[in-house]
């Protein structure tokens, strides 16, 4: 039997080299790189982590190329952060945050989901977002009803900004981005879910309070405090 800690056979033999898709390279206002090692992911959407500052996918397609050039030349990027946000939670300002690492204009857009009951009015959704994001820099909240894609178009954006927390999020959303690009000519950015977050459902929280937990303290691990205290009263009442 050979050891194969044994260095008296000779060099090991080099593997043989790995077929990639060829390396895109961006560097976005001089602040991270982003590479384009592998095109595991279907051309159509980004998947962007920026702990290993990597982008997956191809940048060719309806709407790339205007894209891949402001990266390049340095132009201000703006992108569109679409949710329902019935409540905030820390998982979203985790990823606006993040997201304005490379995002210039970063504009959050409070939606309406036909197929949910919302807890919050979409005004109370306005008015509680921009009270998290009011000492934040290049970022705007506006409501909106309609298709995503159209809207990300009417305010000039090219990019949509969404959360992964898990594989069940990353099966839907690379069908809504699939379908964004197809319609509007928009890429999709994934951000991954820091880990402190990815259990984090505003569908479980509001349940939580529901059925009993009023206490601030615990529900702030989850929403900012100013929402903790909204969400206890609205189900206080």
């Amino acid at each position: 039997m050979n050891n194969p800690n044994n260095n008296n056979e000779g060099p090991a033999e080099s593997p043989p080299p790995i077929d990639l898709p060829e390396v895109v390279e961006y560097t976005v206002h001089n602040r991270s790189t982003l590479t384009n090692p592998t095109g595991c992911v279907k051309s159509g959407c980004i998947l962007l982590s920026l702990e290993i500052k990597c982008v997956f996918g191809r940048f060719s397609g309806c709407g790339r190329k205007n894209n891949e050039a402001d990266m390049v030349n340095g132009k201000p990027i703006r992108a569109v952060y679409p949710g329902t946000f019935d409540p905030i939670t820390n998982g979203h300002i985790d990823i606006i945050k993040r997201a304005k690492v490379f995002i210039d204009d970063l504009i959050i857009a409070v939606g309406h989901n036909p197929e949910k009951q919302a807890l919050f009015s979409s005004e109370d959704r306005v008015t509680m977002m921009r009270e998290m994001i009011q000492d934040m820099d290049g970022v705007d909240v506006i409501s909106y009803e309609g298709l995503t894609a159209e809207f990300v178009l009417s305010v000039g954006a090219k990019i949509i900004v969404r959360g992964i927390r898990d594989n069940i999020d990353l099966h839907f959303e690379l069908q809504q981005a699939n379908i964004n690009l197809a319609i509007g000519g928009v890429d999709t950015i994934f951000l991954m879910t820091s880990d402190l977050y990815a259990l984090t459902s505003s569908t479980y929280i509001k349940q939580i309070v529901e059925l009993g937990c009023k206490d601030l303290d615990r529900l702030s691990r989850l929403v900012p405090p100013p929402v903790a205290l909204r969400l206890i009263e609205k189900f206080g009442k």
